[in-house]
């Protein structure tokens, strides 16, 4: 297998989460976005930092 690329990988995380935060709001309305969406966000965040 071939290494992934610093910013194919952060394109990935980046549609990994867009495709949650859809799910979220399809499934959960503004309950779900509310109490999910936010931790999730920051790990993403620090994910990418690393």
């Amino acid at each position: 297998m071939q290494p992934i690329s610093a910013v194919r990988l952060e394109q990935m995380s980046k549609a990994v989460r867009f495709l949650v935060i859809d799910l979220q709001n399809a499934a959960g309305g503004c309950q779900a976005r509310s109490s999910s969406s936010t931790p999730f966000d920051a790990r993403f965040s620090e994910d990418s930092v690393q």
